[in-house]
């Protein structure tokens, strides 16, 4: 039957509500029958029923709890009654307490509640002794989970506890009454009450227990007048030992009830009072005794005593209790529970000083003497000493060891550690004793010994350890409250015990409470201790993980150097950690010293760079040689002592490379990185002692070279340093290199990177810088592989940099830099960057924009120039969006100027085939001059990063533009920037850069043909080369100005003084005074003793010049110069030697495809001054050869050279061919006499074939229709191709074909008549008359021109026939009176006017005015006198610029013709071009204003007449051909006194204020003649034209447009140019 109700009630509710109703039936039936049998079957019915109801209860089937209960309270429970007998209710209520764990477990409070309510609302439901157990258990159970319930629904939640607290009292009320009664005794009554109420797996039960309303105080109160009520019979000792053990761990769970209890219970005071009232302990005195004590302690710790009375209670308490203690404490320990009482006093300390709140407040308030600590610590330690012979206890469970007695002594450490804390915070040193202090250090000091011992012993005491956590919690807490020096002193010899369990202990923990010990001793108690903990706690950071908390490790480090005040100022956390003698010291092993070492190294490089013995000791206690050097290195300049250490590791391993097979690869790193900072100290030092003061200009520099200003910039002295700077590169790359052949252990060292790229990058500024392009080149390869390899992008953008814009060099170089590739793989993260630029830091913003520069000119120079120009602007566009640099020119402007500047120069944006246009596009000339304008003038403060980039940017620039003047014949851009950039080269002691600097600048002398300025750079290049001492020098000089002196005349002769044929006024000026050279040109003694040119191809006898091929190529350009200056001086002795031996030179060193590139201007140089040597000494097939070598070159050189030099030789072979064609009909008119001819006037002799005329100042060609016979030069530059002037070099200009007429004579004699006449005049006059003018269309005219005429005139009328025996000084009369007719004698401003308009004039006479002979001695005397006022100034000839006057009566062309006096030789212009664009613009500073012209102006011409190349006559005159010469012209002007008017201009602009000062020169009373260009006066009219019409910063070439179409302002309208030199003048 039972199995079928089971059956059942696991089937659906409808089945489970029929099996109830069907039960019901069947009690019913049973109750029909009134015997005694049916009562039983009704009771075993009812058993059984319950019974499969819990059955199916448990079972995952049953699931209609709610039948299964109405079955229970409503059918079953009518028939079990408490009378039935105690067998069945005993079985009854375990079923209900069965269904009633399984209904609660399953959270159906309702149904449970049902089931507790059916147990209460019975009568004397304890029939037996042990069924409050099972009543008591259901009870608690139904209490507890009322937690759960009170989730879900907290106010039925509520009214259940409330029922179920009523329902236990009743059950204590009940069972105290069943005692009385029933003699019931209960006796593990305490052990269930505690058993039920806190379950072990319940961890929330005490913080729920608190949280009871206040109807538990019911409950309480119950059970403990139970506990006092009870009466029972004496029991036996075992039976007492037992009552003891029991109330003793129920005595615990009662303290921690307490603890959280809001309502303040107590229940473990109210426990121990009921023990000290039970009557079971009444009898036994020691039991009794123990729980008074016990008591009496508790009582004192939850403040119930007097306040007043606290120190005397405790201090007797605990008196009592040790002297019980230390008398019966060994008897006692040998019974069970005894051995629980020192556990129990453990427990109860460990509560107070783990909640120093409510209920234990009180204890610690007034804990205020050091006697009441004294005492709580004596009653410790006695604790300590029982703690040994615990055997085993239930009050303490450990799963990790049995030994409960060592647990215990750890927990009375804690308490004795807690104890020692609550004194720091209250005992001062005002209430402290010493005599009681020493006390109280004495037991603390025995407790803490012992109790770490025990923890030392303990195997299962680890870092996880509960225990271990609470000593070190108690340590750490000590540290902040101490607040004397002997409380801390005995807190770091507490500490010190620490250090026996260290290995117990994390790393973590140890760092902190290190910390913790240094924080402590920052109050001042020892500065040394202070330290030392402070670099233990930063070492022992270095030992918490394989790879610790950098960010971490530098806040520390930091803190350390900077804030801590007990550091001295050369200490560091290395230094300590090592030299420490603290126990507290930390053993780093050799990482982690290397990453110490290396993180203190980075600090002091980036804060603590000034502090010098911080470097020191950085260095005295490096882990290695690399540790060492890399703090070494790190400042610019070197200390005494760093640098002696550093030398002496150089020299280690410089001794290590000689005697072994090398190094390892640290120590190639190491050896490099000394170098490297021993040369940035050299420097420094160099620059220091090199400061120049004396200004560097062109005419001193012979007198700096006797100063000895340049004996520290030898080539001797820089290769020291080179030689050190290589090796430094050749130890980066062997690190570099051996990467795989010697990997490094990053345990032993860690590489800063960061170093390397630095010590690359300033090894390859420094080679840049000095010359050395291709040690540079070397060391930017290098330093790009390595900032790939770190992928440090933008490092490696910078050398990429310098790869683009040498991009020339590299396409040589296949297997070195592939730059396409390279470029491309750049482009992604070069996109991102630009991107983020602004927030970029200012030196990755230039590196950006510089490689984009560059980037540009790479393209240009492959052909994409539209993509360059792209670059370009897309440049200018970010560097003006940036917030920082808006309004600065800085190098990255400079640069795209530069670049601009070098795409026009060397016209990467033309095509090849357009080379006769090339020259036409742009003003070359004025945009050079606006970039340096813009170098000097905008420049804005530079940082120091980019001082080496400017200082690199601007040689570059100077040496470029100063090869770009020195082809087109112009001097006056970059005097101004030699002598600045020769002084800061100076300074720097860069004795190749240098060289090059003084070899572009005698270049350009021996253009301009400055001889004495190029002899004096050639001395100075070949005494810093160390060809020739300064000894030797002087000696050279001394003898020469010896011998100059004999030689000296003490009177000059005519013949000395004049050329033949000069007027007798002119001899008072001597010729080896004057400035212009009327006589050969001579070298120097320095040069002229050398003898053979060959010694500059062979340098294997100079063991300097030999160490670097640059060196080489360089002082085979002084040769080439040297060659020039021999040519110039017409010394062709050795020429043809030197040039032969040099091409076969520059063939052998074409391996070198870097320096063969970079000196490829120099080779194209030698072949144009070659070919000039092989034309002069007539070797046309020769000079044909190396002009066809050179056109050859020219093109595969493109792009990398100026055009000039293309153009140069074109125009030279187009002009050899004709030499050669009139070489052949030369030689066919042999008989012809080799003699003098001279134009002869038309009018003296009417021949009918006129010559070309080559004149030193202006070119005249005749009418085509009368160049019939036309006399063929033997030397010429250009050809007559129509673009340049047909020019002829021969000794004789023409040659005579006809004898001189009778007119000619008579005029020859009038001639000579006339200057005997003048000269006889002159003496007689004091002062110069002003020359009349004449007003006329196209200006003034020559009065000389004038008398002439009408002496001519006059002889050809009188028809003299006076014949002359001696003709040769009649014609030079003749001839010197034409050079005196060609000369226009203007003012200076009229003669910019004429600069400008620059009229091609003839000048032409009218023989017919006879009537102005009776002037002819007053005009020639006034011309005399202007010719002795001439100052004559410069070196070069004067021009002589001619002018056209109208003819009264006849007009007659005449053909004039200058020849040199002293030399009949005519040589060409040394011009390289054949046309230029508009003149180039000067200086800033105002034109100069001359008074007292003696002629005025002409009247202003058209443009159309400043353009015209040609101008031509109606009727039947020839038409004549002018070219304009680009020489100087003389100007006479009248002066007295000469006065400087200053005036200031100030400009205020946006970044800055800008003042120029100008001066007004003004001359007066006396005549002046000065030489200027036609050049200058344009630029300078057009200077005051621009300053008229602009304030902005004195550059008027913004003001210049050209007129008429509206293009492009640079683009001016072509100019005929030509250029006057003397009679040495080689092309």
């Amino acid at each position: 039957m039972a199995g079928e109700y089971e059956t059942a009630f696991k089937e659906s509710l409808e089945v489970a509500t029929a099996a109830m109703h069907k039960l019901q039936h069947h009690f019913d039936a049973l109750e029909e029958s009134t015997t005694k049998d049916g009562n039983r079957r009704q009771q075993q019915l009812a058993i059984l029923a319950l019974r499969s109801i819990c059955c199916v209860a448990a079972t995952p089937e049953g699931k209609h709890y709610g039948v299964y209960c109405d079955t229970v309270v409503r059918i079953i429970a009518r028939y079990m009654k408490p009378t039935i007998g105690a067998k069945y209710w005993t079985m009854y209520l375990e079923h209900l307490r069965y269904l009633h764990h399984i209904i609660a477990d399953k959270k159906l409070f309702k149904e449970a509640s049902m089931l507790c309510d059916l147990i209460a609302g019975y009568e004397n439901y304890l029939q037996t002794e042990g069924d409050y157990k099972i009543i008591l258990g259901m009870y608690l159970q139904h209490l507890l989970c009322q937690n759960n319930h009170m989730r879900t629904n907290a106010e039925l939640a509520q009214e259940h506890i409330v029922s179920i607290l009523r329902a236990l009292k009743e059950l204590f009320i009940h069972m105290l009454q069943c005692n009385k009664e029933y003699n019931f005794t209960y006796p593990e009554l305490i052990t269930d009450f505690v058993q039920y109420l806190v379950p072990k797996r319940v961890s929330t039960v005490f913080t729920y227990l608190s949280t009871l309303p206040i109807n538990k105080t019911l409950m309480y109160d119950a059970f403990f007048a139970l506990l006092k009520g009870i009466h029972t019979v004496q029991p036996t000792k075992e039976e007492l030992q037992a009552h003891c053990q029991r109330h003793l761990e129920a005595l615990t769970v009662f303290f921690q009830l307490d603890i959280p209890d809001r309502l303040q219970q107590q229940l473990g005071l109210r426990h121990l009072r009921v023990c000290r009232e039970m009557a079971v302990f009444a009898n036994d005195k020691c039991a009794n005794y123990v729980f008074t004590l016990l008591y009496y302690l508790v009582k004192l710790f939850y403040g119930l005593p007097n306040p007043g009375e606290f120190k005397d209670i405790y201090k007797d308490l605990s008196g009592k209790l040790t002297t019980f203690f230390e008398r019966y404490g060994d008897t006692l320990m040998q019974e069970r529970w005894f051995t629980d009482v020192p556990i129990v006093v453990a427990i109860l300390l460990t509560h107070v000083q783990h909640h120093p709140t409510t209920p234990f407040t009180f204890f610690w308030q007034h804990m205020t003497s050091v006697e009441c600590y004294i005492a709580h610590l004596d009653l410790i330690f006695s604790c300590i000493r029982l703690a040994p012979r615990i055997v085993e206890t239930k009050l303490l469970k450990f799963d990790c060891c049995t030994s409960t007695r060592k647990h215990t002594i750890i927990s009375l450490v804690v308490s004795s550690l807690a104890a020692y804390s609550s004194y720091a915070a209250t005992i001062t040193n005002d209430n402290e004793s010493e005599e009681l202090f020493i006390s109280f250090r004495t037991q603390l000091l025995l407790v803490m010994r012992h109790g770490v011992s025990v923890l030392d012993s303990l195997e299962c005491i680890n870092p996880e350890s509960p225990e271990l956590k609470m000593v070190y919690a108690r340590f750490v807490q000590l540290t902040v409250d101490m607040r004397t020096p002997a409380q801390i002193k005995l807190c770091m010899t507490l500490a010190e015990f620490l250090i026996r369990i260290r290995h117990k202990i994390t790393i973590h923990d140890w760092t902190i409470f290190l910390r913790r010990l240094y924080k402590m001793t920052l109050q001042g108690y020892d500065a040394k201790l202070t330290a030392d903990l402070h670099a233990a706690h930063i070492a022992s950071m270095l030992q918490e993980h394989d790879w610790p908390d950098i960010s971490a490790l530098r806040s520390r480090i930091g803190y350390f150097h900077t804030s801590s005040p007990h550091i001295g100022p050369g200490e560091c956390v290395l230094q300590l950690a090592l030299q420490s003698h603290s126990p507290f010291k930390v053993f780093l092993d050799t990482k982690q010293k290397h990453l110490l070492h290396w993180l203190e190294t980075q600090q002091f490089l980036k804060y603590h760079k000034s502090n010098e013995q911080l470097q020191i000791t950085l260095m005295d206690c490096s882990p290695s040689h690399y540790s060492a050097v890399l703090v070494g290195r790190s400042t610019g300049y070197l200390l005494p002592t760093v640098a002696i250490r550093l030398r002496k590791l150089e020299n280690e391993f410089d001794e290590k490379v000689e005697k072994t097979a090398g190094l390892t690869r640290v120590e190639y790193l190491c050896w490099a990185h000394v170098k490297t900072a021993l040369l940035h100290d050299a420097l420094k030092l160099q620059k220091e002692i090199l400061k120049v003061d004396t200004k560097c200009q062109e005419d001193n520099l012979e007198e700096l070279l006797q100063r000895k200003e340049f004996s520290s910039v030898r080539i001797a002295h820089e290769l020291k340093l080179v030689n050190q700077a290589k090796a430094a590169l050749h130890g980066f790359r062997l690190f570099y290199e051996m990467a795989n052949s010697d990997p490094l252990i990053i345990i032993e060292i860690s590489i800063d990177w960061e170093a390397i790229i630095e010590d690359l990058t300033s090894l390859a500024l420094y080679l840049q810088l000095a010359g050395y392009t291709d040690l540079a080149t070397q060391a930017w390869i290098l330093h790009y592989r390595i900032a790939n390899t770190i992928n440090d992008d933008f490092s490696s953008l910078r050398s990429l940099s310098y790869f683009c814009e040498y991009s020339e060099y590299f396409m040589t170089l296949k297997n070195e830099m592939n730059l396409n590739v390279e470029t491309a793989r750049k482009e992604s993260f070069l996109l991102n960057a630009l991107q983020q630029l602004p927030i970029l830091q200012k030196r990755f913003q230039n590196y950006i924009l510089l490689y984009l520069c560059q980037l540009g000119r790479y393209h240009a120079r492959n052909g994409h120039i539209v993509y360059a120009q792209i670059l370009l602007k897309l440049v200018k566009q970010a560097h003006d969006e940036l917030p920082n640099q808006q309004g600065k020119y800085n190098v990255v402007l400079g640069t795209v100027d530069v670049i601009k500047f070098r795409i026009m120069w060397k016209h990467l944006d033309g095509d090849e085939s357009d080379i006769n246009n090339q020259l036409m596009q742009r003003c070359l000339l004025r945009d050079m001059e606006d970039l340096l304008e813009r170098f000097r003038g905008d420049f804005f403060k530079l940082s120091s990063s980019d001082v080496m980039s400017y200082t690199i940017l601007l040689l570059s620039l100077v040496e470029q533009i100063a090869e770009c003047s020195a082809n087109r014949l112009c001097d006056q851009f970059v005097n101004s920037y030699f002598a600045g950039t020769f002084k800061l080269l100076l300074q720097s002691g860069s004795g190749l850069r240098l060289i090059q600097m003084l070899t572009m600048w005698t270049w350009i002398n021996l253009q301009m043909e400055y001889v004495k300025k190029a002899q004096i750079k050639v001395k100075l290049i070949e005494y810093i080369l160390g060809i020739k001492s300064l000894e030797v020098l002087r000696q050279i000089t001394e003898q020469a100005a010896v011998e100059k002196k004999l030689k000296m005349p003490t009177t000059y002769t005519n013949t000395e003084l004049l050329h033949s044929g000069m007027e007798p006024l002119r001899k008072m000026i001597p010729l080896h005074a004057s400035p212009i050279q009327m006589v050969k040109m001579q070298l120097s003694p320095s040069i002229r003793g050398e003898g053979s040119l060959k010694r500059f191809l062979r340098v294997q006898c100079s063991e300097t010049l030999k160490q670097f091929d640059v060196l080489e190529w360089s002082y085979f350009m002084v040769g080439c110069l040297n060659a020039r200056l021999h040519f110039l001086v017409e010394d062709y002795e050795n020429l043809e030697d030197f040039y032969e031996s040099s091409q076969q030179w520059l063939q052998s060193y074409e391996q070198n495809k870097f320096l063969h590139i970079s000196f490829q201007n120099i080779q194209l140089l030698s072949l144009q001054h070659y070919v000039n040597y092989l034309r002069m000494q007539q070797k046309y097939e020769k000079a044909l050869n190396c002009l066809n070598i050179a056109l050859v070159k020219c093109t595969t050189m493109r792009g990398n050279v100026d055009t000039v030099y293309r153009i140069n030789f074109l125009l030279q072979q187009s002009a050899l061919k004709i030499e050669m064609c009139t070489n052949k009909e030369k030689e066919r008119r042999a008989g012809l006499r080799r003699a003098l001819i001279f134009n002869v006037s038309p009018e003296l002799n009417e021949q009918p074939e006129i010559g070309v005329v080559k004149a030193t100042t202006v070119v005249t060609v005749a009418p085509a229709s009368t160049q019939k016979k036309l006399t063929n030069p033997a030397f010429q530059i250009y050809g007559s191709n129509g673009n340049t002037p047909v020019s002829t070099a021969t000794k004789s200009i023409a040659s005579a074909t006809k004898t001189v007429s009778k007119k000619e004579n008579i005029a020859l004699v009038s001639a000579r008549k006339t200057k005997k006449k003048l000269a006889a005049e002159i003496e007689f006059q004091q002062t110069p008359a002003k020359t009349s003018t004449t007003n006329g269309r196209n200006g003034t005219k020559s009065l000389t021109a004038r008398k002439l005429r009408a002496m001519r005139a006059a002889a050809a009328t009188a028809g003299s026939s006076s014949s002359s025996s001696n003709s040769t000084p009649d014609t030079n009369i003749l001839n010197q009176c034409q050079r005196i007719e060609t000369m226009d004698l203007i003012d200076s401003d009229d003669s910019k006017e004429k600069e400008n308009k620059m009229p091609n004039v003839v000048s032409k006479t009218n023989k017919s005015n006879a009537h102005k002979a009776n002037k002819f001695d007053e005009g020639v005397l006034n011309i005399c006198q202007k010719i002795e006022s001439i100052n004559l100034i410069e070196q070069d000839e004067p021009k002589l610029v001619w002018t056209t006057a109208k003819p009264k009566s006849q007009t007659l062309h005449e053909i004039i013709e200058i020849i040199d006096d002293t030399d009949c030789e005519l040589k060409t212009p040394e011009s390289m071009l054949g046309k230029l664009r508009a003149p180039p613009k000067t200086s800033n500073a105002k034109s100069t204003t001359k008074k007292g012209s003696c002629i005025p102006q002409s009247a202003p011409k058209s443009r159309s007449k400043k353009t015209a190349n040609v101008l031509s006559t109606d009727g039947n005159s020839p038409v004549e051909t002018t070219f304009v010469p680009n020489e100087p012209h003389i100007q006479v002007v009248e002066k007295i006194k000469i006065t400087e008017d200053t005036k200031a201009t100030t400009t205020k602009l946006k970044t800055r204020t800008k003042t120029e000062v100008r001066t007004l020169k003004v001359i007066t009373k006396e005549t002046e003649t000065k030489i200027i260009s036609p050049y200058a006066q344009t630029a300078t009219k057009g200077k005051e034209n621009a300053a008229s019409g602009s304030k902005t910063r004195g550059r008027p070439g913004a003001t210049r447009k050209r007129a008429g179409n509206g293009t492009e302002e640079n683009i001016t309208p072509s100019l005929t140019v030509s250029r006057t030199l003397s009679r040495r003048a080689k092309q």
